[in-house]
């Protein structure tokens, strides 16, 4: 049985989840089953699209990234409701 490939966008969900209460990079790879590599691409644009923010070694979901998870997990919801 083959795994299914995750979307960009689970990605990112991913990360944004795990950071809502903030936790350093080692945590957000093992929990997201990233690697230390794509991790840094992922956080990038994250950071830089004001989803996520870094304080020192800690990584924390922003408000707007709350915003953002919140109409993912909304719009998922919808598309597996007409996908039916």
């Amino acid at each position: 049985m083959e795994k299914e490939k995750r979307s960009l966008f689970d990605i990112y969900g991913a990360i944004l989840r795990e950071a809502r209460d903030g936790c350093g990079k080692s945590h957000l790879v093992y929990r997201c089953n990233l690697n230390f590599n794509t991790v840094k691409t992922y956080f990038g644009v994250l950071i830089g699209s004001g989803l996520l923010e870094q304080n020192g070694r800690t990584y924390t979901t922003t408000d707007k990234g709350i915003e953002f998870l919140e109409r993912f997990e909304a719009a998922k919801t919808i598309l597996k409701v007409s996908c039916r």
